[in-house]
């Protein structure tokens, strides 16, 4: 096959590409038609010029005898040939001889392929991501957000799905298990992950400075890690590391401590701590522990995620916890805050809000932000679940003003 024999069937394949044969769920009755005097430029077909004419139609004849084409020629003059036609039955044999897919049969294969996954994801965000994709290809014969390579598809899927059953994971080490490659994932994969994230994960979906933040940072809120997780606290009490007496009083200016090793300590002595208070915004825990903190108080900095090795962190804190220990949560008034606030319940039974009432809401307001309204949508929706009754009144302050709180402005002069 020579270039110019190539080239008429690329065309055609665009076209075909572009028209209702190629949509899933769409039929046409038209042909895909190439008009020789609009689709080629002069330097490759001059209707004016007996070589070029020649060239043209030794190259469309030889089309039409492998059965690829048909055409019509000049009513007035068969030696001119005016449109060619794709044979439509052939279709896969020339989207394999031009290397130009067929977007319906390349779409198929990623409905099903997601559909298949669908069945196995239980997250609701996991769910919805995949059906919103299923539906734009059904409906619009578009693929969002995800890539035209299968081999890119199903590996985005393969990390998706980790995500979607909540695992925690090191990024490198996921890359090796699944791709034998360290850096895959960070390379090749991670910018598709990221969008969909900020899109559809609901640790993600609403954070106020999504587009600003790194992807290591996006990343430590659904548990997925490319370094180690420092914690930071500061207080007087103990602990025992591999049977060893770790003293945390002497460290006046905080304590820092990687979470492998924070998630290791046992047999904390808080006999000289009355209250623990965790503070999720660094610049806060900062000013809290410089201004106001008080001698009997273990001050944590949260960080605004709730890793698995922080669960077991504050497990082993809560274990050595008694009756007349007080834990408190100081967040940022928003969606956010009190989902974390739900989250630390389940091991802090006792624990309270820190300034995240209504009080501290309209002393701020000035400073407040204001969110689109799919946001207040899913704030309303605290309203009608358990284990949100402590935020009801703040919540409908911050529908009643279309705006929330960041922790941030309590500070501000």
């Amino acid at each position: 096959m020579n270039e110019l024999e190539l080239q008429i069937l690329k065309k055609l394949m665009v076209s075909y590409n572009n028209s209702h044969h190629s949509k899933i769920g769409k039929n046409s009755s038209k042909r895909v038609i190439l008009n020789l005097d609009k689709a080629f430029s002069r330097e490759i077909y001059d209707r004016m010029d007996y070589d070029s004419v020649c060239k043209m139609n030794e190259a469309v004849y030889s089309l039409h005898d492998r059965k690829l084409i048909t055409y019509d020629v000049d009513e007035f003059n068969d030696f001119h040939i005016t449109k060619i036609y794709m044979c439509l039955s052939e279709v896969d044999k020339i989207a394999s001889l031009t290397g130009i897919k067929d977007n319906k049969q390349d779409l198929l294969v990623v409905y099903h392929l997601l559909s298949d996954k669908k069945e196995a994801v239980k997250s609701e965000w996991g769910q919805k991501f995949l059906k919103d994709v299923m539906d734009s290809i059904m409906a619009k014969n578009r693929l969002l957000y995800l890539p035209k390579d299968n081999v890119l598809i199903e590996g985005i899927l393969k990390v998706l799905q980790v995500i979607f059953d909540g695992e925690e994971f090191y990024i490198r080490a996921l890359s090796t298990k699944l791709f034998s490659n360290s850096k895959y994932i960070e390379r090749v994969l991670l910018k598709y992950v990221i969008k969909i994230l900020k899109d559809y994960h609901p640790d993600i979906n609403f954070l106020k400075e999504k587009d600003k933040m790194s992807d290591n940072e996006l990343l430590r809120h659904i548990g997925a890690f490319t370094y180690e997780e420092v914690f930071e606290f500061i207080g007087d009490c103990t602990a025992y590391f591999n049977n060893k007496l770790l003293d945390f009083s002497v460290y006046d200016q905080g304590m820092y401590l990687g979470s492998n090793v924070a998630a290791q300590l046992s047999n904390f002595n808080l006999d000289g701590i009355r209250t623990i208070t965790l503070i999720e915004n660094k610049m806060n825990y900062k000013q809290y522990c410089k201004k106001e903190k008080l001698t009997d108080e273990l001050v944590i900095f949260s960080g605004g995620y709730y890793s698995a090795q922080r669960k077991k962190f504050y497990s082993t804190i809560k274990s050595s916890m008694t009756e007349h220990h007080k834990v408190r949560l100081w967040d940022d008034i928003d969606l956010g805050g009190f989902q974390m606030f739900y989250k630390l319940r389940m091991i802090f039974e006792n624990i309270t809000p820190m300034r995240m009432d209504e009080e501290t809401y309209m002393n701020h307001l000035e400073f407040a932000r204001k969110m689109n309204d799919n946001y207040f949508t899913s704030l309303e929706r605290l309203i009608d679940k358990d284990g949100y009754e402590v935020f009801h009144n703040v919540i409908k302050m911050c529908l009643k003003n279309k705006k929330v709180l960041e922790q941030e402005s309590y500070y501000i002069e």
